[in-house]
C-alpha cells in the first residue's frame, strides 16, 4: 500500500517536473519579448545567457 502511494507521488513529480520543462521553455522564448519571464527562467536553474 505505501509502496504504491509512493510510486503515485513519484509519477505526479515527474509530470509536474515536466509541465515546468515546458513552462520554462516558453517562459525562455518569451524572455525576449518579455524580459519580466527572465527571473522565472533563472530559478528553474536554467540560465542560457546571462
Amino acid at each position: 500500500m505505501t509502496q504504491t502511494v509512493t510510486g503515485s507521488e513519484v509519477a505526479r513529480g515527474h509530470r509536474v517536473v515536466g509541465e515546468l520543462r515546458v513552462l520554462a521553455c516558453d517562459m525562455h522564448q518569451g524572455a525576449e519579448q518579455f524580459p519580466g519571464g527572465a527571473p522565472v527562467v533563472e530559478q528553474s536553474g536554467r540560465v542560457p545567457r546571462s
